[in-house]
C-alpha cells in the first residue's frame, strides 16, 4: 500500500496525533555530530569579519526556521472551523500543509546548523591555539633561589651583558615595596657562586626616567615572592631586565608548595606546575601592527609576575618592566616606554587572574583578554 493510500485510510484524530512527529527539528531526529562545547560569545570573539557575517546569517536562518516549526505545529493542531458557504480544510489537508512547512524548516535548520557548527569548530581550535603556557618548576625556596642564576646568566651572555645589577628580592604583599635584605643577600650569593658568573652590582637608582648603571651593557635582576594560599604555597619569580630599554629578557618561575598543596589539587601532590593564559578573545590573533609595541605590566601581584613569563614564552609582543622598577627603585612614575599595558587582577570568585589590555595612559576600560591560571601540569600517560 502506498503512503498516500495509507494516509487516506487513517482517521483525522490519528493524523493529528502524528503531527508532532513530523515537525520535530531535524537536529533532534538524527544524532548530530559532536561539536565543541563553547559559548556563543566566545565563538564570536574568535571569528574574523567574513566569518562573523556568515555566523549572523546562519543564526538568522536558524531563528526563522524555528519560527516556521512553531507555525507548522500550530497549523497541525488547529481545530476544524466550519464556514457556511465555504469548503473547510480537512485534517488531511492541514496535515499536508503543516508537513511542507516543517520539511522546509528542517532543511533550513540543517543548513544553518552545519554552518554554525563549522564556525564553532574553527573558534574552538583558535581558542586552544591562542592559549599560551609557561613552565613553572616545583621546589623549596632555597633551591629555587639557587637555581635562578643559570637561566638568567645564559640569557645575559646571549644579550652581551658584562655585568648585572641586583635590584633586590621583593615581597609585594607587604605594605611597602622595599627589598627583603635576607632574600636579596641569598640571591646575590647564588649569582656570585654560579658557573659563568658576572660581576654583580648593588641596586641601581633612577635619574629621571633612566637607570644609573655601571655599564651600558648591564642587566638588572629582580626577584619576587608571592603567597598563594588558595594553591597551597607561594610563587618565586625572578627575571632579567635590560637596564637601558627596560625590556624583560628572561624569567623563571617556581612554585613553593607547603603541606596544603596536595589537598588543593587532590590526594597526590603535583610533580610540576605551569602557568596558562587563556586568550578567550583571540587578542593575540588581532594585534596586527601593535605586535611591535612594548607592553608594560600593571600590578605587583603574583599574576603580574606570571604574565611576564607567559609573554616571554610566546615571544611577542615585547614586555617591559619600567613600572615595577620605577615603583621599587623610586623612579618617575610616568612610563615613557609602554604603549599599552597588561592589567592583571585577581579574578572574581576563582583562583586565577583576569587579564585586560589597556592603552597606556588610560585608567579604566580596555579589552578583556582572558584568564591567567597556575595549575599542576598535565602529565602524559605512562608508556606500557
Amino acid at each position: 500500500m502506498t503512503p498516500t493510500r495509507l494516509l487516506q485510510r487513517l482517521s483525522a484524530a490519528a493524523l493529528l496525533a502524528l503531527a508532532p512527529l513530523s515537525i520535530t527539528p531535524a537536529s533532534a531526529q538524527e544524532k548530530a555530530p559532536a561539536v565543541p562545547a563553547i559559548a556563543d560569545d566566545d565563538v564570536v570573539a574568535q571569528l574574523d569579519r567574513a566569518e562573523l557575517v556568515e555566523w549572523k546569517r546562519a543564526m538568522g536562518v536558524r531563528a526563522s526556521a524555528m519560527r516556521d516549526l512553531e507555525k507548522a505545529k500550530s497549523m497541525a493542531q488547529a481545530p476544524r472551523v466550519e464556514f457556511k458557504g465555504f469548503q473547510s480544510e480537512t485534517p488531511e489537508m492541514r496535515k499536508a500543509k503543516a508537513d511542507k512547512v516543517a520539511q522546509d524548516a528542517n532543511a533550513k535548520l540543517a543548513e544553518s546548523d552545519k554552518s554554525l557548527n563549522a564556525l564553532r569548530v574553527k573558534a574552538a581550535e583558535r581558542l586552544k591555539g591562542s592559549s599560551v603556557t609557561a613552565a613553572c618548576a616545583l621546589a623549596p625556596l632555597p633551591d629555587a633561589i639557587r637555581a635562578t642564576p643559570a637561566p638568567l646568566l645564559a640569557a645575559a651572555a646571549a644579550a652581551g651583558y658584562d655585568r648585572l645589577a641586583l635590584a633586590g628580592v621583593f615581597l609585594p604583599a607587604r605594605a611597602t615595596l622595599a627589598a627583603d635584605p635576607g632574600l636579596s643577600l641569598a640571591l646575590r650569593e647564588a649569582f656570585e657562586t654560579a658557573e659563568g658568573k658576572l660581576p654583580v652590582e648593588g641596586a641601581p637608582s633612577f635619574a629621571g626616567k633612566t637607570l644609573r648603571l655601571g655599564s651600558a651593557k648591564c642587566g638588572v635582576v629582580v626577584g619576587e615572592v608571592h603567597p598563594m594560599p588558595a594553591q597551597g604555597g607561594a610563587l618565586w619569580a625572578a627575571r632579567l631586565i635590560d637596564g637601558k630599554s627596560f625590556r624583560v629578557v628572561a624569567s623563571t618561575l617556581t612554585f613553593i608548595a607547603n603541606d596544603k598543596a596536595a589537598p588543593a589539587y587532590g590526594a597526590k601532590a603535583p610533580a610540576r606546575y605551569e602557568v596558562t593564559l587563556q586568550d578567550k578573545r583571540n587578542f593575540f590573533g588581532r594585534l596586527g601592527a601593535t605586535e611591535a609595541w612594548s607592553f608594560g605590566v600593571s600590578g605587583t601581584n603574583a599574576g603580574a609576575a606570571m604574565m611576564r613569563s607567559v609573554l616571554l614564552a610566546r615571544g611577542t609582543p615585547e614586555v617591559n618592566d619600567y613600572a615595577f622598577l620605577a615603583a621599587t627603585l623610586r623612579g618617575d612614575a610616568a612610563d615613557p616606554v609602554s604603549k599599552a599595558l597588561w592589567v592583571v587582577e585577581p579574578a572574581a570568585g576563582g583562583n586565577g587572574f583576569a587579564v585586560t589590555s589597556r592603552p597606556a595612559g588610560r585608567a579604566t576600560g580596555g579589552v578583556e583578554v582572558g584568564e591567567l591560571l597556575l595549575a599542576p601540569a598535565v602529565e602524559p600517560p605512562a608508556a606500557h
